[in-house]
């Protein structure tokens, strides 16, 4: 018998269904399974941008206060392989060094237990938009383009 989310989607319509987390993790556990990734992905980043939703460090700060040390570890990790390389060492005075001889940074759990909540703002604050790059001089002129 295939999931009918026809039948779950009301309950959370409006906001209305916040009463219970413990279903609504159950829930959410339920659709994930069954929904299609690209729906997924959509879903929560739209969730993230809301202006509904809290700034992105504070909730990576307080999952990561909710989370086992290997839970921890693997945020840290996936956090830190996304930052460049001046990032990282300007980091190691705030969260430690994890370096070792210049590889990626590898973060166990005893030592991603040992970090705070707090220390993962720097982590996970966007960078601030860029904007567009000008125009390459020796770019190919558009073919719509007037010729003088």
């Amino acid at each position: 018998m295939a999931f009918d989310f026809g039948n779950l989607l009301p309950q959370y319509v409006g906001g209305l269904a916040a009463a219970d987390p413990a279903q609504a993790e159950r829930d959410f556990g339920t659709v994930a399974q069954h929904a299609p990734s690209s729906a997924m992905a959509q879903g929560i980043t739209e969730a993230l941008r809301s202006d509904q939703t809290p700034p992105f460090a504070q909730m990576v700060s307080q999952l990561f206060g909710r989370s086992d040390p290997t839970q921890r570890a693997g945020m840290l990790n996936q956090l830190l392989s996304h930052v460049s390389p001046a990032m990282l060492a300007s980091l190691a005075g705030t969260i430690g060094n994890f370096l070792s001889q210049g590889s990626q940074p590898q973060v166990t759990p005893q030592q991603a237990n040992a970090i705070i909540p707090a220390q993962l703002s720097a982590l996970s604050v966007p960078p601030p938009p860029q904007s567009p790059a000008p125009p390459r001089p020796d770019a190919t002129p558009s073919p719509h383009a007037t010729r003088l």
